[in-house]
This record gives structure tokens, C-alpha cells and sequence, in this order.
């Protein structure tokens, strides 16, 4: 069975983004790193509003393969071959995904996508890139949890943030 891992950049008051959105307090070398984790992945979970805010900053196209995006409406007619939309049954179809997939499923956001997967007792590793800034406002990293443990598996320095590997289920 595969494993589903996020790798999410967080400030240090615990934001993921502004609240535009915007995500440019990221360093550069970091924000590329975790694209490529995208890249490599056999199979992307996105969040709807993540998946927006990337089609807009890619001009219309997007970057990913194997891209399910999770979202609470039927915006099915978007699809193409490498861009599926999930709005119905998203927890039997994710357990399915997670059944079948060859290798292993990257989340690409956004926060409540990772609580979804967190409260359903999907997600199976989260690797969090605490960045050095506090941006005040803007969009949260989680929602709320439902008693959710969590096991700290590996702390270090990485790329000036601090990375921490948790390992769920």
C-alpha cells in the first residue's frame, strides 16, 4: 500500500500562505525543492484552492501529473488526462488510491485538504519546513483536528527552516 506524505511550508505562526494567497516569503530554494518532491511523485492529492492558485500562476496549464484535485463541488468537466476531480465518496476514493497507487501519494495542499486527510486517519507522513517569518494573518495551516497522534521522527536544520518529519497512523 502506498503512503500518502505532505511537505508544507509553514511560518512561523503556523500560516501557509497570505491571506491573497500569495506564498512569496517562501525561500526560493525551498519552494523549488518541494516541486520537485511534486514532480517525482507518482500521484498528487491537491486541495481546490491550491490547485486554483497554481493554474493561475502557471497561465492556465498545469504543471502537475497524476493530479487528483479534492473539492466540494463537480468540476469534472476540467478534467484531461493527467487533472481528476474528486467531490463525491473523497474518503473511499483516496483508500482507493492509496490501495492502488505503485508509489507513493505527495499532498499538494492545501490546509484543508491536510485536515481532511489528518482527521480520516489518511495522511501517513507529514514533513513540515518551519520558515522564520511571522506573517500576522493569512490562510491557516490546519483546521480543526479530532485527536489526531502524531510522532516526531526526525528534526533538522534544512535550507535555513526547520524540518519536521511526522509520521501518522
Amino acid at each position: 500500500m502506498s503512503k500518502i506524505k505532505a511537505h508544507v511550508a509553514i511560518s512561523l505562526d503556523g500560516y501557509i500562505a497570505h491571506t491573497d494567497g500569495e506564498t512569496n516569503w517562501i525561500p526560493g530554494e525551498l519552494a523549488k525543492e518541494i516541486s520537485e518532491i511534486h514532480q517525482t511523485s507518482e500521484i498528487l492529492l491537491a486541495g481546490f484552492n491550491t490547485y486554483e492558485a497554481i493554474f493561475e500562476q502557471c497561465a492556465g496549464s498545469w504543471p502537475y501529473k497524476n493530479t487528483y484535485v479534492i473539492s466540494h463541488h463537480d468540476f469534472s468537466a476540467l478534467a484531461n488526462k493527467n487533472l481528476q476531480f474528486l467531490f463525491c465518496d473523497q474518503f473511499e476514493q483516496i483508500s482507493t488510491l492509496k490501495k492502488e497507487a505503485a508509489g507513493d501519494i505527495s499532498v499538494i495542499g492545501g490546509g484543508n485538504l491536510i485536515t481532511f486527510l489528518l482527521n480520516n486517519g489518511l495522511l501517513d507522513e507529514l514533513n513540515l519546513y518551519i520558515v522564520p517569518v511571522l506573517l500576522g494573518d493569512g490562510i491557516r495551516f490546519l483546521g480543526k483536528t479530532y485527536d489526531v497522534n502524531v510522532k516526531s521522527s526526525k528534526t533538522e536544520e534544512y535550507k535555513g527552516t526547520t524540518k519536521i518529519c511526522y509520521i501518522l497512523n
